[in-house]
């Protein structure tokens, strides 16, 4: 289906093309190095057109280019760990568990190199774990462990999901939506990338912690709509317009447009929200205040970066219409080779 322009109306500068050209052969790299990507033409070309070095330097004006890399890498192993879990994984639950626990177990190491034996994504997650967390704070590292762990679980979720005649109900849905939609691992970066962690009391505030569940909500709906033919060729019933379509009574046409809705309804509350926090930085003794307000800045910032993104990737236009489909798996992340039961991953 045509790719629907959500409007999100928040301003998103285009990063410099430049740094756009170096971040892309960074992730290439970075994939390639632990055996992620087919080292093909076309492999790479596919690569490009997902455009991920684009989405990580519009998340990250202007960061240093060491501290940007880590960003990039955090989009490359996502859409290998996702499309791993898109593929054998996501049809085998006892594999997507096995899956779950040896990634999961990365953060809850030290950082440093994954044990011997184990695979190429478990070694790309302990890479990538130790680049994110370098420098940062116990209390910023136990909260990314956790984000990626509820993202690990969704994923067997989403697995089991796949075993059900019919989609969730609303509340069940938004659940496994919340963590599998994965936006809280894009923004947790930010503050790695530019080095600067939001303070706890900020962080934890009501009308951040609202800010984030907006995002997530957001950008799940609108991937959703995006996604809804790749999904359903899947079997993936854990999708808001299957939800809306199957529990509601609505007509495919309808779900959407109430879909569209539901995004528009979540933007002006976004937008309302952010205006709130924005004035509370602003008060007579708020500690930090330039620090949080340049984070209330970064997350409209990854919103509105997302959705631009969703417009510009050839991932909502070049996907598989089967998990079957080999001309396009052979283009995307080496999942078969990424995990296999038995290897080592404990």
């Amino acid at each position: 289906m045509p790719l629907v322009d959500f409007h999100i109306p928040l301003a998103l500068p285009e990063p410099p093309r430049d740094t756009v050209r170096r971040t892309t052969a960074h992730g290439l790299d970075w994939l390639r190095s632990f055996g992620l990507l087919h080292d093909t033409p076309r492999a790479a070309a596919y690569y490009e057109a997902m455009q991920l070095g684009w989405v990580a330097t519009a998340y990250c004006p202007g960061a240093a280019a060491h501290d940007l890399d880590v960003m990039t890498e955090v989009m490359c192993w996502t859409w290998a760990v996702d499309d791993f879990f898109d593929g054998p994984a996501g049809q085998d639950v006892s594999l997507a568990r096995e899956a779950e626990r040896a990634l999961a177990a990365v953060t809850l190491r030290p950082p440093g190199p994954a044990p011997a034996g184990s695979t190429p994504l478990t070694h790309a997650t302990a890479g990538l774990w130790a680049h994110l967390t370098d420098g940062m704070s116990p209390a910023f590292v136990r909260r990314v462990s956790a984000n990626w762990r509820d993202y690990f679980r969704a994923h067997v979720g989403e697995a089991l999901a796949r075993t059900r005649t019919e989609p969730p109900d609303l509340a069940g849905y938004l659940a496994l939506r919340r963590a599998s939609v994965a936006m809280h691992l894009f923004i947790d970066p930010t503050e790695r990338v530019h080095r600067e962690e939001v303070p706890a009391a900020f962080f934890h505030s009501p009308h951040v912690q609202r800010l984030r569940r907006l995002i997530t909500d957001i950008v799940g709906w609108f991937n959703d709509v995006h996604s809804l033919e790749h999904e359903c060729a899947h079997g993936d019933l854990a999708n808001l317009v299957l939800v809306l379509e199957h529990h509601t009574g609505r007509s495919r046409d309808q779900a959407i447009a109430q879909a569209h809705r539901m995004v528009a309804a979540a933007v002006r509350e976004y937008l309302r929200t952010a205006d709130r926090a924005a004035a509370q930085c602003r008060r007579p003794g708020h500690d930090r205040p330039d620090a949080c307000l340049r984070y209330l800045d970064t997350l409209g910032r990854v919103l509105a970066a997302t959705h631009e993104w969703s417009l510009r990737t050839i991932r909502y236009r070049g996907r598989p219409t089967a998990p079957t489909d080999g001309a396009t798996a052979a283009l995307r992340p080496r999942y078969a080779l990424a995990f296999e039961p038995g290897t080592g991953d404990r």
